[in-house]
C-alpha cells in the first residue's frame, strides 16, 4: 500500500507540468475571448457550452481504486448569465490594441491610432465674424500745391575787360610825321583808326581827347560853323564868344602826299578848351 501511494505523489506533478497553458486557462475566461474575437469579426456567437470535466491522469490509479464504485454522475452545472462583453468594459487604449492585434491575426494592415480628443475640441468654435466689404477705389489724396521755384540768382553779363591803355607815339615816331607839334607836359599823341591812305591822332591828358588831327588825301573840313579866315596858307574857322574870336578848326592844303592835314578841337569849353586850342596852334606841315 505505502507503494501505491509513493508512485501516485511521483506520477501527479508530472502530468501537471505537461498540461498545456490552454487547459490551465479558465475555461469561462476563455470562452469570453472566443466570443470577443468572433463579435470583432462579424460572426455570430458561439452556443454555451459546460465546461469539461478534467479527465484523470492515465496509468495513475491503483488497483484499489479501479475497483472502487464511480460515483453517480454530477448534474450540469447551469450556465452563468451572459456578463456585458468585455468590450464595453474595457478603456479605448486596451480596445485599440486588441483590435490591432485581430487586424494582424487575419492578415489586415494595422490601423492609425487615432489622437486622443483633447479638451478644446469638444468647445465648438465660435462662427467667423462677416467682415466689411473694403472699398474698391482707395480715396486719393488731395494734389499738392507746387511750391513757387526759388528765385533765380540774377546772370550779370560778362563784363567787358577793359580796353588797353592807348600806348602814345615815341619821340622817333612823332618825328616821321609829317607835321610838327608841341605838347605840354602831360600830353601824348595816339594814332587811331582811319580810312586806307590816311592817318588819325589824337592828343590826350589823363585819359581825355582835347584835339585830333587828320593827315590823308581828303577830310570832312569844315565841322563847325564860323568864319573862314585864310591865313599864311591855312584856312581857319573862327567863333565869337563875347569880345573873344576862338579857332574852332584849322586845315593845311599840300601840293605833297598827304594832300590835306585837318585839326579841330575836342574840348568845348572852360580851361580845357583853352589848352586845347593853344595846342592846335602849334601845329604846322614840314
Amino acid at each position: 500500500m505505502k507503494t501505491v501511494i509513493v508512485a501516485l505523489s511521483l506520477v501527479a506533478p508530472l502530468a501537471a507540468a505537461a498540461t498545456p497553458a490552454s487547459a490551465q486557462q479558465d475555461p469561462e475566461e476563455r470562452a469570453r475571448i472566443e466570443d470577443l474575437t468572433r463579435r470583432l469579426n462579424g460572426a455570430p456567437p458561439a452556443p454555451q457550452r459546460a465546461a469539461p470535466e478534467r479527465a484523470a491522469p492515465q496509468g495513475a490509479a491503483s488497483p484499489t481504486a479501479q475497483a472502487a464504485p464511480q460515483a453517480p454522475p454530477s448534474r450540469p452545472t447551469p450556465a452563468p448569465a451572459a456578463s456585458p462583453p468585455a468590450a464595453a468594459r474595457q478603456d479605448p487604449a486596451e480596445r485599440a490594441r486588441i483590435d490591432d492585434l485581430t487586424r494582424r491575426l487575419n492578415g489586415a494592415p494595422a490601423s492609425a491610432t487615432p489622437a486622443s480628443p483633447t479638451p478644446s475640441s469638444a468647445v465648438p468654435s465660435p462662427a467667423p465674424q462677416p467682415q466689411s466689404p473694403r472699398p474698391t477705389t482707395l480715396p486719393q489724396a488731395a494734389p499738392r500745391t507746387p511750391s513757387a521755384p526759388p528765385p533765380a540768382a540774377p546772370v550779370r553779363s560778362p563784363q567787358p575787360a577793359p580796353a588797353p591803355a592807348p600806348q602814345g607815339l615815341s619821340a622817333a615816331e612823332r618825328a616821321a610825321l609829317p607835321f610838327r607839334i608841341d605838347l605840354p607836359p602831360g600830353f601824348q599823341l595816339v594814332e587811331g583808326r582811319a580810312a586806307p591812305g590816311a592817318h588819325v591822332y589824337s592828343a590826350r591828358k589823363a585819359g581825355k581827347t582835347y584835339l585830333m588831327i587828320y593827315a590823308g588825301p581828303s577830310s570832312q573840313f569844315p565841322i563847325y560853323d564860323g568864319e573862314q579866315v585864310t591865313v599864311g596858307g591855312r584856312v581857319s574857322v573862327v567863333t565869337t564868344e563875347g569880345q573873344r574870336r576862338i579857332a574852332m578848326e584849322h586845315l593845311f592844303q599840300r601840293s605833297a602826299e598827304p594832300a590835306e592835314i585837318h585839326v579841330w578841337l575836342m574840348a568845348q569849353d572852360g580851361a580845357d578848351r583853352d589848352e586845347a586850342e593853344r595846342i592846335a596852334q602849334t601845329v604846322d606841315p614840314k
